[in-house]
């Protein structure tokens, strides 16, 4: 997760001649990165996970929103059910006197929607599709807790829920 790659590219004809090689900006694999504009919002796309972030949803120093795979055994753990999903972490980076830091939890005024596809062959077997939940991680309890705002679409294989902070959400059968 976050690895960075720079690339080289160079034209090459039948001849043989190549160009100079032209090095494009890096790039980082296993991760999302969005720029968040306080007057627009974002919509920010990673893997399976899409977050809908409203105009005015997050605080105005927020500059940018980043989504990973967080890969702790840790974390799964503690789950009081099995986590079916990716553990994904919602972080945002925020701007302090000038400077850029990671917030990994963070909690703000208004709610923002996001949306978990899942795989349907990891649910237990005879467990009732439309009670799986969206969990969040609570570094301060160091437990997991249901989002309260969820629906799950059977036909898709999705989980939409609303929440107002950021920090390591999967998905988990609940009872």
């Amino acid at each position: 997760n976050g690895e960075e790659y720079t690339y080289t590219i160079r034209a090459i004809d039948r001849a043989g001649n190549e160009s100079p090689g032209v090095v494009v900006d890096p790039v980082m694999t296993g991760i999302a990165v969005k720029d968040y504009d306080v007057e627009l919002g974002a919509v920010v796309e990673y893997e399976k996970v899409e977050l809908f972030l409203p105009p005015g949803c997050l605080p105005a120093e927020v500059r940018q929103i980043v989504i990973y795979e967080e890969t702790s055994g840790d974390l799964e753990d503690l789950s009081r059910y099995k986590i079916i999903s990716p553990i994904y972490n919602f972080t945002a980076i925020v701007e302090n006197d000038g400077e850029l830091e990671f917030h990994k939890h963070l909690a703000f005024d208004q709610p923002f929607t996001g949306r978990i596809t899942y795989d349907e062959s990891a649910i237990p077997e005879y467990f009732p599709e439309e009670n799986l939940g969206i969990y969040y991680f609570d570094p301060m309890w160091s437990k997991w807790f249901k989002v309260d705002e969820s629906i799950v679409d059977r036909e898709l294989n999705q989980i939409y829920f609303k929440t107002n902070h950021f920090t390591n959400f999967a998905v988990s059968p609940t009872m």
